[in-house]
């Protein structure tokens, strides 16, 4: 991909989870004015541990390895770890695996990064939340991109027509005016967060009334763009304006594969692959914004997250554990990490 490594890409589909609420009918920018639809629209059916086939007949589980993980610790503790992908089309992922409906099924506690369910639900939350995401100081994009960016964007604005109010666009941060962009492609790709495993076993778990805890927050997650500078959203604004359609059908299309396969390994080698390619295009510069953001995206969550697991395998409770699979290998990864400090960790 030109310029588009695999990490700015992944930030939306494996490490972050705001940046995917709202695909489709809920929109994170909705109390802009409402430009993606009803931010109170719900799926017309609620999803089951298989999701629903055309005729609301729930599907079989089925067979197969799955990004999951067993750990258990000396004491007893156990948790079940997911490595989610936020958004997915129908057929991506579902049935999901015999392995992943049974730990969810098993599990005491449902773990997510955030509840998207309840923050697409609060109108005083998504209110707080557009404070962040829009200039505030009277100034519009212009003033924050440089020219060869805000070119781009002229030019994906006459291609997107009327699709979005421009008065709406040039009060919207660059960081997050990439979400808006990436979600459009994500959407001719096919891809919507309707289908996200997150989003599916968040509904499952209030349909069932079981209890869900959020690691991080929304907030959180909206403070790691909003305290980007101009510099390094000029950078990911013009990176995603730079990608092709057919880019992303590529991307979205292997690593839906890979995830349905259960093949970790094969994800890590293409997401490193990808990650080269793009670093080669890179000046030093643009390199050494891309590590501040891994640490800040990655690294640094890893550690919370990290804390949190292991809080969960001293209680006694069977908590299945979802968080973007980015987070799941690697060094830094919890799989690492969690063996590294004596736990069991068991792919399922």
């Amino acid at each position: 991909m030109k310029r588009l490594t695999g990490l700015l890409l992944a930030v939306l589909l494996l490490f972050s989870l705001v940046g995917c609420s709202g695909s489709g009918s809920r929109g994170t920018f909705a109390p802009f004015g409402d430009p993606f639809g009803d931010p109170f629209g719900r799926l017309t059916a609620a999803p089951t541990t298989s999701a629903p086939d055309s005729t609301g007949t729930a599907q079989p589980s089925r067979d197969g390895a799955a990004m999951l993980w067993e750990v258990t610790s000396d004491t007893g503790g156990r948790i079940y770890l997911l490595g989610s992908i936020h958004v997915g089309t129908k057929d991506s992922y579902y049935p999901l695996q015999r392995s992943i409906v049974e730990a969810y099924e098993a599990s005491d506690v449902l773990a997510v990064e955030c509840d998207i369910v309840a923050y697409e639900n609060d109108t005083d939350q998504q209110m707080q939340a557009a404070q962040r995401m829009m200039f505030t100081d009277g100034t519009t994009i212009k003033d924050h991109l440089s020219t060869t960016t805000y070119r781009l964007y002229e030019r994906k604005l006459a291609e997107l027509g009327d699709a979005y109010p421009v008065e709406m666009l040039e009060r919207i941060r660059p960081v997050f005016l990439t979400d808006l962009f990436t979600q459009h492609m994500l959407e001719a790709s096919g891809f919507s967060s309707d289908y996200g495993i997150d989003r599916h076993f968040l509904e499952l778990a209030k349909k069932e009334k079981k209890p869900i805890v959020e690691l991080e927050s929304v907030e959180f997650q909206l403070s790691m763009f909003a305290d980007t500078d101009d510099e390094f959203g000029d950078f990911y604004l013009r990176s995603t304006l730079e990608a092709t359609q057919s880019e992303y059908d590529e991307y979205l299309g292997k690593m839906a594969e890979m995830w349905a396969q259960g093949d970790v390994e094969g994800f890590e080698t293409y997401e490193k692959l990808m990650e080269q390619q793009g670093r080669a295009q890179l000046t030093e510069r643009e390199l050494k914004m891309i590590e501040d953001f891994e640490k800040v995206m990655m690294t640094d969550r890893n550690i919370g997250m990290l804390e949190k697991a292991e809080q969960m395998l001293a209680e006694d409770k069977v908590v299945f554990y979802v968080v973007g699979l980015a987070h799941m290998y690697g060094p830094t990864g919890l799989v690492n990490r969690l063996n590294e400090k004596g736990y069991s960790v068991t792919k399922r």
